[in-house]
């Protein structure tokens, strides 16, 4: 069995590899994405051209397994490792089993360290503060009697919200946040705005300064306890200024 292995910083140039001589049975090892991953990012790796050489191309960097035809597999990964592990929650974990004569494989299962679970996003267009509080409660007692988990295997959650109005995260409490975090080993409170017509208007006529975007973040930013709000946007605005000041007097 011979193995080309390929980094991720030599996928450019993978198919400028040849295997050795007297091989019978040849695999590609790559740390590379190709065209078809659901993923932003542009392909690393063209496969096309070792489909006939090679008997099987077993791929990384992408975590979720799947397949693409009969020779390109992607491996997946044994635990949640990437950026974005919600992509992964509803996705097997494991790894793979190939006979090197039959050239057959199978995917073993595993369990991960620590469970992930994204919940069913909440939208809030229709809804009053409490209603959406109660619906957050109750998605994590369902899944708490769901499997009675210990203090030691909580899972890692992320509670999404969707078309949230302005303000919206300082209408929870720090008090539920609390109960919420007691019930995971980490809660992600996932919040998406909607835009007013003020700020569709707004965006329309061009990009917001850098100002209006620290202060909007600054506004929604879920602080520390006992942390002044209107210090805390007015800290940032004057380190922009700041900033602003020094670069104007280098240009000049």
């Amino acid at each position: 069995v011979g193995i080309l292995c390929v980094p991720h910083s030599r996928s450019e140039s993978a198919k400028e590899l040849v295997p050795c001589d007297g091989v019978e049975r040849l695999l590609l090892l790559a740390h590379g994405l190709t065209s078809n991953v659901p993923r932003i990012r542009e392909a690393s790796i063209e496969v096309g051209p070792f489909k006939k050489s090679c008997d099987l191309i077993l791929l990384g960097d992408y975590h979720i397994h799947r397949t693409e035809g009969r020779k390109v597999v992607y491996v997946g990964s044994t635990d949640y490792v990437s950026a974005n592990i919600w992509e992964e929650a509803k996705q097997p974990k494991g790894w793979i089993l190939l006979d090197t004569k039959t050239m057959k494989w199978t995917f073993n299962e595993v369990q991960p360290a620590r469970a992930v679970r994204d919940l069913a996003p909440i939208d809030v267009s229709t809804l009053e503060v409490t209603e959406v509080l109660d619906r957050m409660l109750r998605a994590m007692e369902e899944l708490r009697d769901a499997r009675k988990w210990d203090r030691d295997s909580l899972p890692i959650v992320r509670q999404r919200i969707l078309n949230a109005p302005e303000g919206f995260r300082r209408e929870v409490p720090f008090e539920v946040l609390q109960t919420l975090r007691g019930m995971a080993f980490d809660y992600v409170l996932d919040v998406g705005f909607h835009e007013s017509k003020k700020q569709t208007e707004a965006t329309d006529m061009g990009a917001h300064s850098v100002e209006e975007h620290w202060t909007t973040f600054a506004r929604e930013y879920e602080t520390p306890e006992g942390v002044d709000r209107e210090q805390f946007v007015a800290t940032g605005l004057a380190y922009l200024k700041e900033a602003r000041n020094d670069t104007e007097a280098d240009s000049a």
